[in-house]
């Protein structure tokens, strides 16, 4: 008996291309089967809780990530799906966890943490144990680990990194800077770097390229265009539709041109006028998979919002097309729309930043502008915040010496999940743990299905004036395109220099903008309607 014969799988389709390959050789070639869909799987393999057609699964359904798969196959048996938890709270899911020589008050911290936090704990040092905390090199479990790491991979860490994990919420925590035998976070301690650590440190820091190819993907299409998508798209569906409102000329031919290399088809239809089109925007989410728009508001939005569909911006498109893989728009900031106004009091904010360099700090210069704060490449007097990822350096120095708040990038994307202006005075935001670098963790956190997206769309529903009959004054309406198109469901907006601009929020203009190319007069983006791309792309 093959170990895993009584495995039928379904991957996630928010698994890179070469992920879901692998994943399938190894359960293929010991025994598990394939499954039609979420809804006939024993076992669900996937990186984010939420992927598309999750609402469908049922309660005997287990959703696991591909460690899972890994270490069953390293141990040789079944390993228990509950400790491989996809959701973000179990920060330490897969983690099997054992100590050696540590203080009874540390053991019982850390052994009720990691349990309460989807993790696994040992008293004794088993080929279970994944990570072996260890406050010196002296003690015979660590020269076990030591001896046999090779061929486990265990990680013999300081204590360290599990205080550094739950302050900072952040369960992808590299553990390099604590591991034995010479602990990084040990040497910061114990002294300043030598000239040729620094040296060196400052090198690699000044090249910036993220080694991740999914996140280097985040970093660049939310702030470039889209590069030419590397395949078809796998986990799209040529039997659905998407919808393309309001782009014209060149806009739209470019999205097209993207959604048909990815295996989509485009088509045109006329829609009347204004108010039909935003009738007709709700209604074609009936009949869509996926939604695209910048702003989350208007009827469509809610529409889809209510019927489950999968709803993201352009960048998120954008990401999709140059991995080939459908990740969750939740699990990135920038990949799910945002509310239509500003953050109340973010315009007073003129931020720098330090320490973050390359495709990560262009990442969070559009998240600044987004929010509608502005950006600074040098410090002045003026600034009223540092992002910085820690705290080494001329900028953090100065920045303390002028009572200028020095905050690490977690209080920026908590101020955009929340939309809302937060203190600064959160251990969260102002721990820099000694040989940490907060760009390893950049881009790790998205907003999520949390209680002010359900809260706005409660209030939009409130606000929704559809079952009054609409007076309809054609006289008085531009006729618009709206394409229609088999496989996803995009929209966007041109016209009216409104919404933001460089970061800016701007009043709406008085005057409506022609598109050129086409010579139509658009009107402002009406409730529903996704912001323009010209926007999108003035952003940078």
């Amino acid at each position: 008996m093959k170990l895993f014969d009584t495995v039928h799988y379904y991957l996630s389709p928010s698994l890179t291309p070469e992920h879901r390959e692998l994943l399938k050789h190894l359960l293929i070639n010991n025994g598990a089967e394939p499954a039609e869909g979420v809804k006939d799987a024993t076992h669900i393999v996937t990186n984010s809780d939420k992927f598309e057609g999750w609402q469908s699964i049922g309660g005997d359904v287990n959703v696991v990530t591909e460690t899972w798969v890994e270490r069953s196959l390293l141990l040789g048996k079944l390993q228990p799906p509950q400790f491989y938890s996809a959701k973000q709270a179990d920060l330490f899911s897969g983690v099997v966890a054992c100590a050696t020589d540590l203080p009874i008050q540390d053991l019982e911290v850390l052994s009720a943490g990691i349990l309460a936090m989807g993790g696994q704990w040992r008293t004794g040092l088993t080929k279970e144990v994944t990570h072996l905390f260890a406050i010196t090199s002296t003690t015979a479990k660590y020269t076990t680990a030591l001896h046999h790491q090779a061929q486990t991979g265990i990680k013999i860490i300081l204590p360290h990194w599990y205080d550094d994990v739950v302050r900072l919420g952040a369960a992808r925590l590299s553990t390099k800077p604590y591991e034995w035998p010479e602990p990084e976070l040990l040497k910061s301690r114990n002294g300043p770097q030598t000239k040729k650590e620094a040296e060196e440190a400052k090198v690699k820091k000044a090249m910036g390229v993220e080694e991740d190819p999914m996140k280097r993907s985040v970093y660049t299409t939310v702030v470039n265009s889209p590069r030419r998508p590397r395949r078809r798209i796998r986990g799209t569906r040529r039997s659905s539709r998407f919808a393309i409102l309001l782009l014209f000329g060149s806009r739209r031919e470019a999205v097209e041109v993207g959604i048909r290399r990815a295996g989509g088809e485009a088509r045109t239809r006329k829609v009347r006028n204004e108010k039909r089109r935003q009738r007709a925007e709700a209604d074609a989410v009936e009949s869509c998979d996926i939604y695209i728009s910048r702003w989350r508001q208007g009827r469509a939005y809610v529409r889809a919002f209510r019927q489950h569909r999968t709803i993201g911006t352009l960048a998120w498109l954008y990401h999709v097309q140059a991995t080939g893989t459908i990740t969750r728009p939740l699990d990135q900031l920038l990949h799910y729309p945002i509310p239509d106004r500003p953050i109340e009091g973010f315009r007073h904010h003129e931020i720098t930043i330090t320490n973050y360099t390359g495709e990560a700090r262009e990442y969070l210069k559009k998240l600044i502008t987004v929010m509608g704060a502005t950006f600074t490449p040098s410090m002045s007097a003026k600034n009223t915040v540092l992002i910085a990822a820690s705290k080494d350096g001329t900028k953090a120095t100065k920045a303390l010496s002028w009572s200028i708040p020095v905050v690490n990038h977690r209080w920026l994307e908590d101020c955009f999940i929340e939309w809302r202006a937060l203190t600064f005075a959160v251990e969260r935001y102002i721990n820099f743990p000694p040989g940490s670098d907060f760009a390893h963790i950049l881009a790790d956190q998205g907003p999520g299905m949390g209680p002010l997206i359900e809260d706005e769309v409660e209030q939009m529903e409130d606000d929704d004036p559809s079952d009054v009959e609409e007076v309809l004054d054609e006289e008085d309406e531009q006729d618009v395109d709206m394409d229609m198109g088999m496989g996803m469901n995009v929209q966007g907006d041109v016209g009216a220099e409104s919404n933001m601009v460089n970061g800016a929020w701007r009043k709406r203009a008085e005057t409506e903008e022609v598109d050129k190319e086409e010579g139509l007069g658009v009107p402002p983006p009406p409730m529903g309607t996704a912001g323009s791309m010209r926007e999108v792309e003035a952003l940078d």
